[in-house]
């Protein structure tokens, strides 16, 4: 079993992340890097060794961020890059899907994002 799937099973039915109401019948998540705000393993940013999190900036534009994959998984602080893209909206869904597709980050992930 990869570390991947152990983090998996330890966070999966209780982290701080998690958004559960009575009436829906999906579990949703707040998880940084989880861009379609399901709780699964597909989308987890918290257990995947990639992922892109994207967060409307002040300004014009958006910050991204990326989940470095050659960290040591004790680094909290330099684990993830943020980026900060500004322009109208064109420019910026270009600018991050070439961030997404650079790094290799997975096409289901490169979709999402836009």
């Amino acid at each position: 079993m990869s570390t991947q799937d152990l983090q998996w099973l330890l966070v999966r039915k209780s982290n701080s992340y998690l958004v559960k109401q009575k009436g829906l019948g999906r579990v949703f998540s707040r998880e940084p890097g989880n861009l379609a705000s399901l709780h699964s393993y597909k989308h987890s940013g918290l257990v995947n060794d990639k992922s892109v999190g994207i967060t409307p900036n002040e300004n014009k534009g958006v910050n991204v961020m990326t989940k470095k994959t050659k960290v040591s998984p004790q680094t909290v602080k330099g684990a993830r890059v943020h980026t900060t893209v500004k322009g109208g909206p064109r420019h910026v869904a270009g600018a991050v899907a070439n961030i997404a597709a650079k790094h290799g980050y997975r096409p289901d992930l490169r979709k999402g994002t836009l």
